[in-house]
Parts: C-alpha cells; structure tokens; sequence
C-alpha cells in the first residue's frame, strides 16, 4: 500500500493512499490551532515505527499528524520547550524550516530565522543551536547524518557539523559577481568524496534566466540545465539494497529527470516511468492495432526504455503481474512532435510506456551536426573524469531533460504518421512538405547522405500565391550517420543512402499512408497527392485536385496576409450588413411578426465561398484521407487499391496493378462537398473471409453507404449535420465486446462530434444505438486530437497538451491488480 499527503492552500491535508487498482482519498483541516503551515516533514518513530507527519507553523510550534486517523496532536510547542533554551532576535518565533534525520530520525533540525537547532526527539533537549550571518534559504540534514547543509542568499551554501563547528566549503561558487540565491542544498558522502548539489547560484546579470541544478565534487563541477523552472530535487540510492546515493531526482515543472551522479560517469538515464508526454508539442496522433507478434517482439527487445534494467533505476513502482486475457493483438500509439521526434507508446493496457523516440530531425541538415557533437561532448565529459571540469565554458553547463518547448524550424514539425502493422514500417510527413520512411533493423548501421526525391503537383506554378511560391524545403544532410539497433532510415536498394520525398509547392503534408509490402508510399497536401515507389525510388503517379478558381486560395492557411484581409473584409460586410439591417427594422418586423416557425431539414447544397467571416476553409482540392485497401474489388479490377478522399467532398478510387501502374477506376462527387473524414470497408459479419460487399463514406456531415465493386449508393445513410446539426470529427469501424455472458463481439460504427460526443451506429441499419459525452464542446483541442482505436478506446489531450486522457466505449475484463512495493 502507498500513502501520499497533499497539502492545499485553504491548508486543508489529504491522503491518498493506493492498494492494488483502487485508490482512496480521505480529507482533515483545516484546523485552528495550526494558524498558518510554514514547513513539513516526514517522521517515523524509531520504537514504534509508526509514521507521522509533523507539521511547524508560524508560532515556532510543530504539531503531529497520525497517518491512520489523521487526527492532530501536540509534538512540540515553543514556549514549553525552546523559549528558554534558545534566543532569537524576532518577538515571533516562525519556524521556517523543518528536517528529521534519515539515519536518526529523533534528532530534528529546526531553523528560525538566522537560528538553527538541533532537536533531540527522544530526551526532549536541544543538542546544538547557533545562529548565521544571514537568514538561510534553507537548511537540511545531510544522508549519512554527518552534517548539515544550508542554501544562502547570496549564492552560496554552508555546511556545519551537528554540533554546530563550521565546516570547509567551497564560498561563492560562481562569484565574484553577485549572484542569484541557492533555493536548496544538499549533501552526502560517497566512496568518492562528498558529493554536494544546489539550485541556484547562477550569476545574475548573465545566467539569472537559467534552471539550473548544480553538483559538487573534488575537482568536479556541473551544472544540468533544465528547459523548465525546477521546483524540487533530492538524492536517491538504487532500491536494490546500496545505501550509498547514486542518483539525483529533479523535479521540473515539465518533467522529472533522473541523473547518476555516484560514480566516475555523471549522465542522465532513460525514463521508465513518468514519461512527458509533452516533451516537444504533440502535433499529431496515430492508433495502430493487430501488431504482429514478431514486430512486438523487436520492438520490446531493442527499446532503450526496456533495455535499462530495474537495478539501474532509483524508484520502485507498480509492476504488472499479469497481462490480460484477450483475443487482441498488441497495439500502439504514435505521436508526432513539434520538433520532429515521433514517440512510440504501448497501447491497449492500462499502463502506457513509451518504447521508442525516432528523431525525424537528424536528417535534416545542421540539426544532424548539433546532435552529433551534443553526444560526442557528453561522451567526452563522461569519459574521463579528470578533464571533465577542464572546459572553456563557466558555469559548465549542460544540458538535459527531454522537454523542449522551442523548436529550430517550423518545416520539422510531424503532420502526419502511418505505421505497417505487419513489418514495423513508418511513415512521417512534415510541415515542410517532406515525408521520411523508417524501417526497424536489429544491427547498428551507418547510414550515408540522403538523396532527395523531388515530386512537383504542379505543371505551372503562376497562379498561386507568391508567398506560397516563396517556401523552400529543407537540405537533408550531407554526411554519414551512425544509427544504433532500432529504428533506421529506409535505405533506397542496395546502397546505405535513405529516401526524402519533397513535395512542392512545399506545404504541410496534410495525409499519409504506406503500404510496405509493395514498397508505396502515398502523401498528400493542399496541392494534392503523389505515389511513391520508395525501394525503387520512383513516382508511379501523381495529380492535382486543384481547378484554376482554387489555385488563388490554395495555401490560405499557412498565409497571414490572407488572414489579415479576411478579417478586414469581414468587418467591413458585417457594418454594412448592420446599416442595411437598421434601415428595413420596421418593415421587416411588421412582416413577419405573425408568421409561424416550424423546423425543417436543411437542404444539402453545395459549401459557399471559401472565407466564411473571420474562418478560412482549405482549397476543395486539399487531399484529407489516403488509405490503402489490399485485395477488393473495385470497378472492373480486383486488387490493391488506394483511396484519395478532399476537402470538397470527393472520393477517388484507384486501383494498382501487378506492373506498378495506378489507374483512377472509381470518383464519387457528393452534392453537399463536405470534407471526407474517412473510408472504412464493411465485410460480412458472419463470414470476414468473404469479399468486402460495402464501402462506407464519412465525411463531416454525413454517412454513405456504397456497394462494392461498382459504389452504386446504398439506402444506408446518416444525415448528422442536417438532422442534429453536429459535425463528424473523426470515424471508424469499432469491435465491442458483450459485457456480460456471451463472449462474443459485434461491429459499430463510432462517430466523434465536434461537440465533444461519441455516438455509435449499428451497421445492419442507421439507427443510433449509444450516445455518450467525452469532453466539453468548448474543449476545441481536445476534441481536434482526440482518435478512435479498433478496439472502442478513445484518447485525447487534456486542456494545456500534457496529458493524455483515455476512455473507452466497452471494457468487459477488469484490468489486472497492479501491487506497490
């Protein structure tokens, strides 16, 4: 059983405590006779091992807390025990700082202003007390009990025995200058010496904007650098037995970080838990099911994440006991990031690990450089620990921590992800209109240059916006990089050279899909799509959704100036549709004053004109759906097929012969051109090895229905817009499970609103069988991000994208009883 307590505000105390999957809380306080909560601390009583939590306020009183009944208690008041034994220079004893020691827990160390005692639990006396030059930060007992530690103001910490004797220090560490305060101070011995770390202390005028934790030891000095405030750290031994403190914890406000810092080699060691999902902004997100076991497998194996042994970890934490017992295969869920990076999470059980990072950036040029020499200077710093302090830098800093909130280039950011589920392939397309390909490979590798496969959608590009016009790709790297066993660059047929495709005009890749087994990759963006034989590196087709009157608008998007004159124009009508309207109220009022209103269908026509008020709709051409469907029939072919669907409402059917030819053999035009959403192929229920008999069309209004192979129109048909006045934001096919007695499943079709709901579908007939709430209709975010799994699970971004909520639309088995060391 694990036991937290959480102190609020309203100074109100609440514990929680964790057994197995339930989690209870239970709430005291606020009470009176605490006044004002100054300092905390954890203290176990060493005759009866009981745990309390003793709390010192503003009176120079400290109070216990039982863990059991939380009931308060008196543990030691100041005027009984302290007025007559210490002097202090302030009439109002605050008690600002409190410390049991971890080696002797009855010896307290208490600091009231510039005072500090040293409290002797068990005999009830004052051991020591002595007062400082300045009011100290902070002051905390060191691992061993030697000594203690104080953070001062002016930049820089002390240590004194617990007598009192002041003991050798380093001073000001980053003086002469004046520096910023240390926050916090820690220290303990090693077999290498005494080990010290401190936030803070950075020179004002020149690093006062860093975060910074610094550790101290003979001839050794470094400073970890943090892309976040730092709100907390302390020291942490391996919970395999060793005493001595191995690790450095360090709490940011973004993310948790975890240094070895007990022996020759300081470094940072991969997560196992705690994960900031928000490292770099999530831009994009990808459910993946059925993973064949074999790609599992390599996956787990080469993990960096995995590969960290329990021994090498400071913390222990739930381990799953026993997977459950389920006819699914293993899933994933893949991010992309703002800064390249595309992250690997197991899915489908109840604890999300991440797998595995692939850095989309190291191919680009000058990102693959800083990356490079980032890794070869951490290796030099950890190689010898003699030169490590030998730098031309100071403070010597480095960097650390996986959260980044910039990003060096814009065109980096992952739009778009797609994941073979039967060899492990990846595709990721960019912002800056390029896509890569990854394939997983047990052996290191070097990778040479990458060559540039250069795919213009356009013949004449004169009629588009010069400011589209303008954009550029990006340079790939011109040199060799070496790639560990994991993910790799695709190499192009027998060279170690990988692939870029670049599109052009260069805008945001705004779809994606691969088909591994043929070597196709499909990509798409405002300007349309091309297919891309990756092993032979040649475009088998490509084309252009695009008539003359969208090419003026195309790109609009990414184009401020647009934006700038939509909005003026906007306001422009809106005062003249306000003068118009003033001058005819009367008339308009007499009119209809006696009319009566009755509901009625909105016609299905055809979207206006592009700018609606102050929203900017995309070019009709713009390519949203590319999906590869194997083996149907289509037309008069019966194969491989990939389906282009747009903006504007239209779905393409191509089918892709034996030779590598792609012909266009099916176009479906829908009257009200509302955005296609999805495709999904409907087999029968009784027989999935039968062909599939039905197409279904989701696009953001409506639901089709086709038959296969000629898409004549089915009489399934769902009008949400027209009849409900939502709008679909996401579709799939979904498989769920009888909740109770018959094991067997069922196929629905799941909707996502732009309301925040889910509504589900039988796919015998239209009627609705379930509507459930997910988020709030004003959680725009959310809702944009949110994906549907084939499993009925949902995920999407909490409010602030730093977490990851998850639901699901049937859950038949209990998860697994996870126990807590």
């Amino acid at each position: 059983m694990a036991t937290a307590l959480v102190l609020c505000h309203d100074q109100s105390l609440h514990r929680i405590r964790i057994s197995g999957r339930f989690l209870t809380v239970s709430s005291t306080g606020p009470f009176k006779e605490l006044n004002k909560i100054t300092c905390c601390s954890m203290y176990t009583d060493p005759s009866t091992l009981k745990i309390a939590l003793l709390i010192g306020n503003n009176q120079g009183d400290i109070h216990s807390l039982d863990l059991e009944d939380l009931k308060l208690s008196d543990f030691l008041t100041f005027k009984g025990e302290l007025a007559n034994r210490i002097s202090l220079s302030n009439e109002k004893p605050i008690l600002q700082g409190l410390d049991s020691c971890r080696t002797e827990p009855n010896r307290l160390l208490l600091s009231y202003e510039k005072t500090l005692v040293v409290y002797d639990v068990s005999v009830r006396e004052v051991l020591a007390n002595w007062t400082l030059e300045s009011e100290p930060m902070a002051a905390h007992w060191s691992l061993d009990g030697k000594f203690v530690t104080v953070a001062s103001s002016d930049g820089s910490f002390l240590t004194f025995a617990p007598k009192g004797e002041s003991l050798e220090t380093p001073g000001i560490i980053f003086g002469p200058f004046p520096c910023q305060p240390v926050n916090k101070a820690l220290s303990t011995t090693t077999h290498l010496g005494t080990l010290h770390a401190f936030s803070g202390g950075m020179p004002r005028a020149s690093y006062g904007d860093r975060y910074t934790v610094t550790t101290i030891r003979t001839g050794r000095t470094e400073c970890w650098d943090f892309a976040s405030p730092v709100k907390d750290f302390c020291f942490a031994g391996s919970h395999t037995g060793q005493s001595s403190p191995l690790f450095l914890l360090v709490l940011t406000e973004e993310e948790l970080v975890v240094l070895s810092v007990g022996g020759k080699e300081w470094r940072p060691i991969p997560l196992r838990c705690l994960f900031p999902l928000h490292a770099s902004a999530v831009t994009t997100m990808t459910h993946v099911a059925d993973i064949e076991e074999e790609v599992w497998d390599r996956l787990h194996k080469h993990s960096p994440h995995k590969r960290a042994t329990i021994a090498n970890w400071p913390l222990s934490y739930a381990q799953q006991m026993a997977q459950r017992t389920s006819e699914h295969k293993e899933q994933l869920l893949l991010t992309g990031h703002a800064n390249g990076n595309v992250n690997l999470w197991t899915a489908g059980e109840a604890s999300m690990q991440l797998l595995y990072c692939i850095e989309t950036a190291t191919e680009v040029a000058g990102c693959s450089e800083r990356k490079e020499s980032f890794t070869r200077k951490s290796l030099e710093s950890d190689s010898e620990e003699s030169e490590c302090h030998l730098t031309d830098e100071w403070p010597p800093f480095r960097k650390v921590g996986d959260y980044d909130p910039c990003s060096d280039d814009v065109r980096l950011s992952v739009q778009r992800l797609a994941f073979d589920p039967k060899t492990g392939t990846i595709a990721v397309g960019c912002r800056g209109g390029h896509a890569f390909v990854y394939q997983f490979c047990e052996n290191p590798q070097t990778c040479d240059a990458a060559s540039v496969l250069d795919c213009s959608l356009l013949k004449d590009t004169s009629g588009i916006a010069p400011a589209i016009r303008s954009l550029r790709g990006i340079e790939p790297r011109n040199h060799s990089l070496n790639f560990t066993a994991g993910y790799q660059p695709r190499p192009v047929d027998e060279s170690s050279g990988s692939l870029l495709v670049q599109l052009s005009p260069c805008v945001p890749i705004t779809a994606i899909a691969i088909y591994d087994e043929r070597s196709l990759l499909a990509v798409g963006t405002e300007f349309g799509f091309a297919l891309i034989d990756y092993q032979k590196t040649r475009i088998i087709h490509q084309q252009s959704f695009l008539d003359h009157t969208d090419l003026a608008d195309a790109g609009a998007l990414d184009d401020a100036l647009n934006r700038f004159k939509s909005m003026k124009k906007s306001i422009r009508q809106s005062f003249r549709r306000k003068k118009k309207a003033t001058s005819n109220d009367t008339t308009l009022n007499n009119e209809h004053e006696d009319e009566l209103c009755r509901p009625v269908e909105r016609r299905i026509e055809a979207r206006g004109a592009l700018t609606q008020g102050l929203i900017i709709e995309p070019s009709k051409g713009l390519v949203r759906l590319i999906k590869f469907v194997p083996n149907i029939a289509l037309g008069h072919a019966q194969g491989d097929t990939v389906w282009i669907g747009t903006h504007g409402g239209r779905l393409y059917g191509f089918s892709l012969s034996a030779n590598g030819e792609c012909k266009l053999e099916r176009e479906i035009r829908l009257q009200h051109a509302a955005p296609v959403r999805s495709i999904e192929v409907v087999t029968d229920p009784n027989n999935k090895n039968s062909p599939a008999s039905r197409l279904l069309l989701i696009t953001e209004e409506q639901v089709r229905g086709y038959t296969l192979p000629q898409l004549k129109p089915t009489k399934y048909k769902v009008k949400l817009t027209a009849n409900e006045g939502y709008r679909i934001n996401k579709g799939s096919l979904v498989t769920l499970r009888q909740t109770k007695g018959d094991p067997s499943s069922d196929v629905f079709l799941a909707l996502i609103t732009n309301m925040g709901g889910i509504l589900v579908y039988s796919l015998h007939n239209h009627r609705k069988n379930a509507k459930f709430t997910l988020t709030k209709a004003t959680d725009v975010a959310g809702i944009n991000s949110s994906i549907l799994s084939q499993y009925g699970e949902i995920f999407w971004l909490r409010a602030g994208a730093s977490l990851l909520q998850r639901a699901s639309l049937c859950a038949p088995e209990a998860p697994p009883p996870v126990p807590v060391e």
